[in-house]
């Protein structure tokens, strides 16, 4: 076989065989995260690794750190929470925005013993749960200061977190002019009421006062020391909490840049959240392996209006080569008009969720760059598959498997085995192996069903391979939709409604029906200054949808699409407006008037909705209830 280009990277699925051939011990110069930044310092010195901007405007001068500057501030933090107590029974949990002391407290807390990532938009009792679960007893947080309300969200969330003895603060002000930060401190927000057994820590004071230079401890790591704790976007119940080993993201880490050909120098702008794996791998610990000097932007992230309204203008003028994105940012940059030279972006990553090809084709037309899809989850280290970078880029695809990583698509058997594989072009359930798969969550209870026999991962997704080896995503299992027995894949109904200009996006759920167990319908957001109406859409789709009984029944207009922190597409709430909306209509059929229907994602029941009817219809409504396949009350009003 041919040897790959390392310019070029991979570009089809025989560059796969071809490194390969190789044995991955005889090429992956990493077996731990450490090893990463060890390696950068040593390879890239002086050259820029990490650049920050608060504020996320073209005009604004950003705080950069060398390859050489980066290792010795993880390395004080590693001394500094090693000191603290941080260690692998004691996993610290980092409760922050993107900021470059998120990345020192990532690595250095690794370096220490585990580091649990946690969300800080969380409600307390939510992000209390996560913290306790991991088993910290350390927490690093933002700083209390104004408009920063994550510190008091912390303060509320350490009541369902008794073991944690230590917080530490991130203060952000010291980023912003001095005038800025003098008038912040003069309106700073009181700190909440810490227990009284908890330690308050500045983090830059304890940075100062650890060493740059060396580790002050001796804490051997190797490959299966596990690294770090990502909690998994559940829709019922808590996050589960998924481990990830030094191998994995050392692996991740190493693959990723190798795929696209990425050469030192590439500048790739990280606007995804830090305690998501895509933030922290592709624009972070990918980069750094390669000599990528990465962007940090804003705090805040893609949720900043600064950042997006500015987005070309801050390609230009840092010149970025590439960025991480899913379908919304896409779809919300497209809105900005274009007024900068953006010719260094070479391409743009997307993940979370499936892109249409319709927004694929407007985003490469506009800006000239390449849209590169790829796939993965949390429990398969980030990423499992990609289009190649400069290779055959199929629109709809997430392109093909990484290399030392099998991917198989096959039936699973009833009791969570893996049965026969399935030929080409034929869909059935995803399963992947190989050294980004994670070994295994918190809690081994919820293993089950996901770690299967010799080591394959059940993804949960589903999809088919066609000839040359690409993969196509035809659904979550769980989100099939069934009508009367016929299963219909949602992507079908999406892609359609997404072909329409005015749609920004597009989701296709099953409404709970009474004859057919599930109709198909689709909620819809538009893109900024277009107007039409569901019937309209509804029409536009069926005349794209071969499928007659794909067509969806009704389709809603929403004003924004719901989504999770990492803008996948949320829909447990559209599920919930489906079934209230499908009951109110069969209701009103039936003549019971004066009822109120609310439906909730109870965390044991899944989907349940009450219907408070008055007590002379309770016995209709409950006969109504009765034909649904839905857990339905019917309580009076």
């Amino acid at each position: 076989m041919a040897a790959v280009d390392r310019k070029v990277g991979i570009r089809t699925i025989n560059d796969v065989l071809a490194i390969e051939a190789v044995p991955i011990g005889q090429r992956m110069p990493f077996r731990t995260t450490w090893d990463v930044f060890e390696y950068a310092a040593r390879t890239y010195g002086d050259m820029p690794a990490l650049s920050f901007l608060m504020f996320g405007s073209a005009d604004e001068e950003p705080v950069r750190w060398s390859f050489r500057e980066l290792l010795q501030d993880l390395t004080r933090s590693a001394n500094a929470l090693h000191a603290l107590g941080v260690s692998e029974d004691a996993p610290v949990s980092v409760v922050l925005p993107n900021l470059p002391e998120t990345h020192f407290a990532l690595w250095g807390g690794e370096r220490a013993g585990i580091t649990n990532m946690v969300n800080p938009l969380l409600e307390p009792d939510h992000m209390g749960a996560i913290i306790d679960a991991a088993g910290s007893e350390t927490v690093i947080t933002l700083a209390p200061s104004m408009g920063m309300e994550i510190f008091q969200t912390v303060t509320a969330a350490l009541n369902h977190a008794p073991r944690v003895r230590t917080v530490v603060t991130v203060d952000p002000t010291v980023y912003l002019p001095e005038q800025m930060r003098v008038a912040i401190a003069a309106q700073c927000v009181q700190p909440g009421l810490l227990r009284a057994e908890i330690a308050l820590h500045d983090f830059r004071t304890l940075l100062a006062g650890a060493e740059a230079d060396r580790l002050t401890f001796d804490r051997p790591i190797g490959p299966e020391t596990i690294a770090s704790l990502f909690h998994t976007g559940g829709t019922t119940g808590l996050p589960k909490l998924a481990r990830h080993s030094h191998l994995n993201e050392a692996f991740e880490a190493w693959i990723v840049p190798l795929g696209s050909g990425a050469e030192p120098g590439r500048t790739l702008l990280c606007g995804l959240p830090l305690f998501h794996v895509n933030g922290v791998t592709v624009t972070g610990l990918g980069a750094w392996s390669s000599g990528g000097h990465v962007l940090l932007a804003t705090p805040q992230g893609y949720r900043n209006p600064t950042l997006t309204s500015q987005f070309w203008r801050v390609i230009e003028r840092h010149q970025v080569n590439v960025f991480s994105g899913v379908p919304t940012l896409y779809a919300r940059l497209l809105d900005q008009p274009i007024d900068a030279d953006i010719s260094s972006l070479e391409f743009a990553y997307c993940g979370a969720a499936p892109m249409p090809p319709e927004l694929i084709r407007r985003f490469e037309t506009a800006t000239g760059a390449k849209i590169v899809e790829g796939y993965g989850l949390t429990e398969g280290g980030c990423v499992s598959s990609s289009n190649p970078a400069h290779g055959e880029r199929k629109a709809g695809s997430v392109g093909f498997r990484l290399p030392y990583q099998e991917l198989r698509i096959v039936d699973l058997t009833a009791d969570g085995g893996i049965g026969a594989e399935k030929p080409i072009g034929e869909a059935g359930a995803v399963v992947i192996r190989g050294p980004n798969v994670f070994p295994g969550y918190t809690d081994a209870t919820k293993n089950k069903g996901v770690l299967l026999a010799d080591g394959w991962l059940a993804t949960g997704d589903l999809g088919r391979l066609d000839s040359d080896g690409y993969l196509w995503l035809t659904g979550r299992a769980k989100d099939l939709i069934i009508r009367g027995g016929h299963n219909i894949d949602p992507a079908v109904i999406e892609d359609a409604l997404a072909a329409h200009p005015a749609v920004a996006l597009a989701a296709a759920i099953g409404s709970p029906d009474p004859y057919t167990g599930e109709m198909p319908v689709a909620f819809v957001s538009l893109r900024s200054g277009q107007e039409i109406d569901g019937e309209a859409l509804r029409a536009f789709a069926a005349e794209r949808i071969s499928e007659r009984a794909a067509v969806p029944s009704h389709v809603t207009v929403l004003d924004e699409m719901p989504v999770t922190a990492v803008g996948k597409t949320f829909k447990p709430p559209l599920r919930i407006l489906a079934a209230e909306s499908a009951l109110r209509r069969h209701l009103a059929e039936a003549g019971i008037a004066e009822t109120d229907v609310v439906g909730i994602q109870d965390p044991d029941r899944g989907l349940v909705v009450t219907l408070s009817v008055p007590e002379s219809a309770t016995k209709q409504a409950a006969a109504l209830a009765a034909r649904f396949a839905l857990q339905i009350d019917v309580v009076n009003k």
